[in-house]
């Protein structure tokens, strides 16, 4: 049996002029890839800089719940999260296609139902 990690948190959102999503990295500071994120250790503080978030740059803001591995990369916990952290789905391409990016799925447990 595995211990559950400490949970973290990351705010994540849609960018305003090319819908692309994107990652809280500082105030003010968005970035397209998931490890650039800043990982919050506590719900509070992701809020409370979640109502800072500016409408000018970013819309739909909200925050996840990420795990971090012994390496400090961020996993999301939920598949939706996940899949919108490495792109649509329907073909390669955008963070997909970037071999940089990281292969969220090969981290990810079986998330029937969620």
């Amino acid at each position: 049996m595995t211990t559950p990690s400490q949970p973290y948190y990351v705010i994540t959102a849609n960018h305003l002029f090319n819908g692309e999503v994107v990652f809280w990295a500082d105030a003010d500071q968005w970035q397209y890839l998931l490890s650039e994120a800043y990982a919050f250790d506590d719900k509070d503080d992701a809020d409370d800089n979640l109502s800072r978030v500016r409408a000018d740059q970013v819309v739909g803001a909200y925050v996840i719940m990420v795990e971090k591995d012994a390496s400090q990369q961020i996993t999301p916990t939920h598949l939706r999260e996940a899949i919108r952290a490495s792109g649509p789905s329907n073909y390669f391409h955008g963070k997909q296609h970037d071999r940089n990016a990281p292969h969220l799925s090969d981290r990810l447990q079986d998330q029937k139902g969620e």
